[in-house]
Order: structure tokens, then C-alpha cells, then sequence
């Protein structure tokens, strides 16, 4: 039975190191079986593990009977075998995974115990799936380590762990491996689900390898009669451009191009993709707007950030009709001629919440409910026009949320957006709140630490939250403070001048350095979210000659130097494999603020008639 795991092969396979590849506009070549992957699949291999867990292309894209009788662009992998299902086109569902290791064990789910259902064994340390009657988990080693590796693919999101794995089709059992060159001879604990068998191998050192998967594909292309030598497995020519969608290759035509997905994947290195401006979009005139929109372009930059002030949106409740959001409908259709993809920051509850007023803008509401229509609407309105949205706005600095920092009540907000945000559209990207460095700690009615504030987030209900967000978002400190320094293994030594006695206390706290996102992306790896990227929603240096209250580093950085930090910011950022979109702070500001008396005016890298500063030039030229 070819469902067995061939051990030696899947190590040798999964250990050889990085993926041979070539790479164009849509579509990778692979060396190492001579195939591509392009279009819908290209996007679904790239956004669901890649080749850990599917293996590499070994057969073109062809067109191949389903189990369900229907005939489906079809290309099998080392692992899988991947199908495109028109009739779900522009959805999550649009590819599946075949279900191989069910339809290998037919038999055996007739006669093997194993494969036969149970009751719901009312087990808290075990999940129980009704639709297959199975469970995965329990409190034997392997057992949890395979549940941890089916739990890894959805990262908290059971729907996408089922997408991909199936659902399990016997309970966790000892079985023993063919001997080589089959397989290794050896009992090991597996599990089979309805796309894989997972094999547990306490043996190996590293964790990453310690549960297998079976070369399904490969075993199915052969029961399907693509052997060794079928022409649809013969090594392909490199340097081939490949059609824009998988149909393109069986003779159908490409209407909407790759798989709709959502941006949490995006790295910082990743084309102009990974770059982005917070801009003042909103009451421009038309060809203010479009000299904006246009700069954004000119930079090479693929993204903008726009706050929207749910006061002014909906002045009560489910009235929305209004001059600000006629503005709101002509920015985002103006941004969307342009090709850019847009993060819309909600703020500012309306005071009909009973959310507390400071300063004239509400902090967080009091029913979560409230918080998910107002998304929701924006869901509706703009389907297919925003590419992600970010959940409030600096949560752990009380001036945000209503004159006191409470994590506690944060979640419920969280929860109630992304849930309402997925439900109307599975690809939007939902972001953590941006949190601000404070160097606060012990007072919430200021502030609160973000690597706190992230701890006590993780520690509510036993890590509920990590559920409700697909990217955590951070607005690192930077102050009078080079990017490449750090407190107190590496900190700066201008002096800043920022205090009446001389001393220099934005240099002495790691808050106030970029590279804090490390520690904090350190806290997420404690938590066991090392996997997830984070967003840089705001960042960037002030360098604004006249003093502001709170901001007295900002003479200290001189406009070039403000350029040559940014830039260098995003060096750092390429260089973490966890780093996603960093959104500069800020575009056009001082075309929409008052002066230089205003805080915002400093940090922006256009002047106030839209010619650049250095810090544009220093950027348009930066090779994205």
C-alpha cells in the first residue's frame, strides 16, 4: 500500500535545503522535478505551506478526472494532488487538495478498527469530529504532535486546517512501516485524515520534522497510470512563459487570473508589494488626490494606509449617508484606479457607544456588537476594494481607547471585527491594532508596555485571541534613534538633548529604538505565533526643526538623515522573515495639517505642496 511513508526519502527531501527555483511574474520553476507552478496553484502551494508539506511539482498541469466524476485542471505533487474547481473561483475553496489518503484506504475503512468510528469521547484534551467520527490530540506524546501539525496549517483556524488536511479518518495508532526501500521497517505512531498520513519520528532532532508526510501524489500518478514515462511527468524546458491561470493550460481561458487570497503572507521584500505610506486621503479635492495617489506610484510603493474616524462615518446608529462618506467612496475608488491595495484603520468611536471621549475621539465601545456592524458595513460597501483592515489603533496608549489602557477589553473588539470581516469576504486581512512604544510601565491612565500589553493579550482565556487575527501590527519607536542601534546592547550615542537637566532618556529604553519590533516579534514566538507575520503600520523618523511638546528629539534628526533611517529601516525589514507590509509615517501630512506646531507635520516625507523632502527621493530611489 503506497500510503505508507517512505521515510528516507521524505527526510532526504524536506532536509535538502531551499527550493531550486527560478523565478518569473507568476510562476516558479523547479529544478529539482523539473516543473512549474503557476496561477491558482502557484498561489495556493505558496500560501498553505509550500513545499514542506505539499512537495514539489511532478507532473504538468493537466485535465484529470475527480472522484467525483468531473473533469478538473489537475497537477500532482510530490505529497498532493491539487485540483482548480471553477465553480469556486474568486473563494478559498476555488483549489482542493484530493482526498488521497481516503481514497487509498477505501478497504481499510470497512475492516481496520482503526478506521471505525467512536462516540464523542467528551475528552478535553482531544478534538472530536463529528462529520468523520475522530479525534485528534490526547495526552500521548505523538498523538499531540501530530494534532499540533494538522493545528499548524490553519494556524488557529480550524476551517483551514480541514482545507487542507481533510478531516481525520482513523483515530492515532501504532503501524509498521514496510521495510526499505519502501520505508524503514520501524512501528511508528500515525494518523491518517482524509489528504495525508501524518507519522510521528520522535527520533529526529528537529521538531520541525518530527511528524512526516506520505508521498501521496506520487503514488497516486502512478494508480492513475502517470508513470516515469508518461509525457505529462517528462521534465519541462526552463525559461517557459507559463499562462496566467491553470486553465490557460488545458485549452480554457483566464478571466480573473490566480487564487484570491488573503495579503497575510506578504513579506517586506517582496516587490513594491511590502511598501506602503500612511496618507490624509480623505476631503481632497480630485486632483489633489490624484497627485497623491500618484506619488504613492512614483515611489514604487504597493500600499496605503488611510484611518477612517467612525464618528464621522456613523454619527448615529445605522445612519451612514454622509459628506464623509462620499469622501471615504472617492478615495477608494481613486486608490483603486491607481492599482493600489488599501489598509483601512477604524478609529474613533462615536460617544452614541458610550465610549468614553478624550480629546475628541472616542476610545473603544462598550458593546463589541456596535464595533462589528460599523465593519461590516465597510465590509459590504467596499468588497473587493480593501485588502485589509486593522483593528483600532495604538490600543495599549490610553488616549485611544477612552482614558485607560484594559486589554481585557480589547478582545471582544477583535473578535467581533474579524469575524464580521471574514464572514463577508474570507481574503480580507484583519491586523492587530498597531501598538505604540511608551517606555510606560504601571500606569494604565498613560500607557502600557506593547511587549506587555502583548503578554497579558496571549495569557486571556487561555490564548483565545490568537484566533481573530492573521497579522500582528506594531508601530516601532525610532525617536532621535539610529535603526541599527538597540538598548542596551547597542545604544546610541548622540545626544539628543531632550531633557531640561541633559539627560537623554529616549536613548535608554529599548521602546524607543526600531529594533524593539524584534523583541516584540520575540514575545509572539514565545506564544507559539513565530509563524505569523507582523505589519509595520506606522514607522518613521521626525525631523522637524520646530519643538513640539512631547516630540523635543526631532531637531536631532536632520531631513537626510530621516531618509537614510527609513531606507536602512527597510533593510532590517528584509532581513526578518517575519517582517510583512511597514508602512511609512508619513505621505502628505503637512499638506493637511495646521503647521510644524502639529506632531504629524514632522515625520511627513512630502512638503506641504507636495514637493518631495529627501526622505521621498531617498525612497523612490530604494530598490524595492
Amino acid at each position: 500500500m503506497m500510503s505508507f511513508g517512505i521515510v528516507a526519502v521524505m527526510i532526504a527531501t524536506m532536509m535538502s535545503g531551499p527550493a531550486t527555483q527560478v523565478s518569473a511574474a507568476g510562476q516558479d520553476y523547479y529544478k529539482d522535478t523539473g516543473h512549474y507552478l503557476f496561477g491558482q496553484f502557484r498561489d495556493y502551494w505558496n500560501g498553505n505551506g509550500g513545499v514542506d508539506r505539499f512537495g514539489y511539482p511532478i507532473t504538468k498541469v493537466l485535465s484529470s478526472k475527480s472522484e467525483n466524476g468531473m473533469m478538473y485542471a489537475t497537477q500532482y505533487l510530490q505529497r498532493a494532488v491539487v485540483e482548480e474547481h471553477p465553480e469556486n473561483a474568486g473563494t478559498k475553496f476555488e483549489v482542493l487538495g484530493r482526498r488521497l489518503a481516503a481514497l487509498q484506504n477505501t478497504d481499510r475503512q470497512k475492516t481496520d478498527p482503526n478506521f471505525q468510528k467512536i462516540a464523542d469521547p467528551k475528552d478535553s484534551k482531544r478534538a472530536f469530529f463529528p462529520d468523520t467520527g475522530h479525534t485528534i490530540g490526547g495526552t500521548d506524546a505523538g498523538n499531540n504532535a501530530i494534532r499540533a501539525y494538522w493545528n499548524s496549517a490553519g494556524n488557529g483556524d480550524t476551517q483551514r486546517s480541514i482545507l487542507v488536511f481533510g478531516y481525520p479518518i482513523s483515530e492515532p495508532f501504532d503501524e509498521m512501516n514496510p521495510p526499505a526501500p519502501a520505508g524503514d521497517g520501524k512501528m511508528h505512531r500515525v494518523q491518517y485524515f482524509e489528504r495525508y498520513r501524518l507519522e510521528y519520528h520522535p527520533e529526529i532532532s528537529d521538531p520541525k520534522y518530527q511528524v512526516l508526510l506520505g508521498l501521496l501524489g506520487t503514488s497516486q500518478a502512478d494508480n492513475d497510470g502517470i508513470g516515469v514515462s508518461d509525457p505529462n511527468r517528462a521534465v519541462e524546458m526552463a525559461g517557459v512563459t507559463e499562462p496566467a491561470c491553470v486553465q490557460g493550460a488545458i485549452g480554457g481561458t483566464c478571466a480573473g487570473g490566480g487564487l484570491a487570497q488573503s495579503a497575510a503572507n506578504v513579506h517586506v521584500g517582496s516587490g513594491g508589494d511590502g511598501y506602503g505610506f500612511n496618507l490624509d486621503g480623505i476631503g481632497l479635492d480630485g486632483p489633489s488626490k490624484d497627485t497623491v495617489l500618484g506619488k504613492v506610484q512614483e515611489a514604487k510603493f504597493g500600499w496605503i494606509r488611510q484611518q477612517v474616524r467612525w464618528s464621522s462615518v456613523e454619527t448615529s446608529k445605522g445612519q451612514f449617508g454622509n459628506n464623509y462618506t462620499a469622501q471615504l467612496d472617492s478615495f477608494v475608488n481613486a486608490a483603486n484606479a491607481k492599482g493600489l491595495n488599501i489598509l483601512l484603520s477604524p478609529i474613533s468611536s462615536p460617544a452614541w457607544t458610550g465610549s468614553v471621549q478624550v480629546d475628541g475621539s472616542g476610545g473603544l465601545p462598550t458593546n463589541p456588537q456596535d464595533f462589528a456592524d460599523f465593519v461590516g458595513f465597510l465590509a459590504d460597501r467596499y468588497k473587493g476594494k480593501i485588502a485589509a483592515y486593522e483593528m483600532w489603533n495604538e490600543e495599549n496608549y490610553a488616549r485611544e481607547t477612552g482614558g485607560t489602557v484594559n486589554v481585557a477589553a480589547y478582545l471582544p473588539i477583535l473578535k467581533a471585527g474579524y469575524t464580521v470581516l471574514k464572514a463577508k469576504d474570507p481574503n480580507i486581512t484583519v491586523v492587530f491594532g498597531g501598538m505604540t512604544p511608551t517606555g510606560v510601565t504601571g500606569h494604565p491612565e498613560i500607557a502600557l508596555d506593547e511587549t506587555q500589553y502583548l503578554q497579558q493579550f496571549y495569557a486571556l482565556n487561555g490564548g483565545e485571541g490568537k484566533k481573530y487575527y492573521d497579522v500582528l501590527g506594531a508601530h516601532p519607536g525610532s525617536n532621535c534613534n539610529p535603526p541599527d542601534n538597540s538598548y542596551p546592547e547597542n545604544p546610541a550615542t548622540s545626544n539628543c538633548g531632550t531633557d531640561p537637566d541633559g539627560g537623554r532618556r529616549f536613548t535608554k529604553d529599548n521602546s524607543f529604538y526600531f529594533k524593539r519590533v524584534a523583541q516584540l516579534h520575540g514575545v509572539m514566538d514565545m506564544n507559539g505565533e513565530g509563524g505569523k507575520k507582523m505589519w509595520l503600520t506606522e514607522f518613521g523618523w521626525d525631523s522637524n526643526p520646530t519643538v513640539v511638546p512631547g516630540y523635543d528629539y526631532s531637531p536631532y534628526i536632520s531631513e537626510d538623515q530621516q531618509g537614510q533611517y527609513i531606507t536602512k529601516a527597510y533593510d532590517l525589514g528584509k532581513s526578518y522573515s517575519w517582517m510583512g507590509v511597514m508602512f511609512v509615517w508619513n505621505l502628505n501630512f503637512q499638506q493637511t495639517v495646521s503647521g510644524p506646531t502639529d506632531e504629524k507635520w514632522g515625520w511627513g516625507v512630502l512638503r506641504n505642496d507636495l514637493s518631495p523632502r529627501p526622505a521621498f527621493t531617498a525612497l523612490k530611489s530604494y530598490a524595492k
